[in-house]
């Protein structure tokens, strides 16, 4: 029996670089198994429609007028 030192996953020869295939095909194969159930498949469907709507709005470029605002409304508290 080798015994194996307790490393990096990345680094060869250790029990995680050892594991690491295995538990990312248990991974893909629970996901898998888990999208089959259709109420499963619209919950993950709905999270990521969230997910983008949230990364798209926080991205997005504002307007000149948006800025504009938020700029005059800091000014403003700055003068209270």
């Amino acid at each position: 029996m080798v015994k194996l030192k307790e490393k990096l996953a990345l680094v060869k020869g250790t029990k995680q670089a050892m594991l690491t295939g295995t538990v990312a095909k248990c991974r893909e194969m629970a996901g898998r198994f888990l999208m089959v159930a259709p109420n499963v498949r619209q919950a993950v469907y709905r999270q990521t429609l969230k997910g983008n709507a949230a990364v798209a709005a926080k991205v997005a470029p504002k307007s000149d007028r948006a800025a504009g605002s938020e700029a005059l409304a800091q000014m403003g508290k700055a003068l209270v």
